[in-house]
C-alpha cells in the first residue's frame, strides 16, 4: 500500500517540488477566473455589476494560504504555500499539468499535509492583491516565512537529512543534518576534521610501548559533499513515558574556512524546527565553548515549549 501512495504521489508532483513562488500567482489567477465567470458587468460603469450567489461562497470557491509538508521527506518540513478549493477538489500549482482537472480534497490533505492559515473568496483575494501590490501571501508569518524561503534558494543553500558516518559510543543510530552551499565546489585546502576524510596513525601498541613505525589506525570519514559547510549530530536518547521524545545533541561542526555565516545558528534553527517537537527534551551535551552555550540560551528563550538543556564545560 505504501508503494502505492508513493507512485501516485510522484504521478501527482511535478518535476520541481520545491515551492518556487508561482503557487500564489496560479491561485490568485484560478480567483479571476470564478470572479469573470460569476459576476456581470454593468452596462453603465457607475453602476453595480450583478453577483452570482456563488461568487463569495467559500464552500463553492476559496483561496487557501497556510503550509504543505512532504511527509515521505525525512525530517518532513512544512513549506509556505497557496492552494485554490472548490468543492471537494484542490487545484494546486504544483499538479496543475498531471491533474489540471483537480485532486480530490481528502486524498490532497492526505498526502501533503497542509495546515491552511488564511481564507479569502475570489473577490477577496482580488483585491487583496491590488491592495498589496501581489499575488500573497498577505499574512505577515508567512511573508515573513517565504521571504527567508527565497533567501535560502537565491544563496543555494539547502538543509540535507542523513545518517552520520562517525562512530559514536554513546550511541549507534545517530542521524546529521548537514547544510550545503553549492556555490561551494572544493573541500578545504587545510586539514579540517570530519570534513576532509584523513588516515589516523597508532603510535603505541596495546601494552602501551612505542611502536618503531607507526601503523595505520582507523580511516576518519568526511562529510559526504564538498558542498557541506556545517554540520550537526543527533540521536534520539530515549522515548518519554508522556510520548514525548528525548533528544541528544553529539556534535556540531562548521567548516574550517567557512565561519562567520551563522552556520551554526541555521543548524540549530532547523533542528528545532524540524525534529523537536514541543514537550520534546533537548540535551546539548558538554558545552566545551562559550559560543554553544550562548546558542543552548537562545533556544530556550526561542523554543519554550521544548525542554532544552546542557551541561557547561567552559
Amino acid at each position: 500500500m505504501n508503494l502505492l501512495r508513493e507512485y501516485i504521489r510522484a504521478l501527482l508532483v511535478e518535476k520541481d517540488v520545491r515551492a518556487t513562488g508561482m503557487c500564489f500567482p496560479f491561485a490568485h489567477q484560478k480567483a479571476v477566473e470564478w470572479f469573470e465567470a460569476h459576476y456581470e458587468k454593468p452596462a453603465d460603469p457607475e453602476d453595480d455589476g450583478k453577483k452570482h450567489p456563488d461568487l463569495n461562497n467559500k464552500d463553492k470557491f476559496k483561496v487557501v494560504h497556510g503550509t504543505v509538508t512532504d511527509k515521505w521527506k525525512k525530517p518532513p518540513k512544512p513549506v509556505v504555500h497557496g492552494w485554490v478549493e472548490m468543492g471537494d477538489l484542490v487545484f494546486d500549482d504544483q499538479t496543475k499539468i498531471t491533474k489540471p482537472n483537480g485532486v480530490d480534497k481528502e486524498f490532497y490533505y492526505d498526502m501533503f499535509q497542509p495546515v491552511p492559515s488564511k481564507e479569502f473568496t475570489a473577490e477577496e483575494a482580488i483585491n487583496n492583491c491590488i491592495m498589496y501590490g501581489g499575488e500573497g501571501p498577505w499574512d505577515e508569518d508567512l511573508y515573513t516565512q517565504l521571504q527567508k524561503r527565497d533567501a535560502w534558494l537565491k544563496e543555494g543553500v539547502e538543509f540535507r537529512t542523513l545518517d552520520s558516518p562517525l562512530t559514536y559510543n554513546r550511541a549507534g543510530n545517530v542521524k546529521r543534518i548537514a547544510l550545503c552551499d553549492t556555490s561551494v565546489k572544493e573541500p578545504n585546502p587545510r586539514r579540517d576534521a570530519y570534513f576532509n576524510e584523513y588516515q589516523e596513525m597508532e603510535r603505541y601498541g596495546a601494552s602501551g610501548r612505542r611502536l618503531k613505525k607507526p601503523r595505520k589506525g582507523k580511516l576518519v570519514p568526511g562529510v559526504s559533499d564538498d558542498c557541506v559547510i556545517g554540520f550537526l549530530d543527533y540521536h534520539q536518547q530515549a522515548k518519554n513515558s508522556d510520548g514525548s521524545t528525548y533528544w541528544y545533541i553529539d556534535y556540531m561542526k562548521t567548516r574550517g574556512d567557512k565561519g562567520g555565516k551563522g552556520t551554526a545558528s541555521k543548524l540549530i534553527d532547523e533542528f528545532y524546527n524540524t525534529v523537536a517537537q514541543p514537550g520534546d527534551n533537548v540535551h546539548f551535551g558538554k558545552m566545551m565553548q562559550p559560543q554553544v552555550g550562548h546558542l543552548k540560551d537562545k533556544m530556550v528563550d526561542k523554543y519554550p515549549e521544548i525542554d532544552t538543556i546542557g551541561a557547561k564545560y567552559f
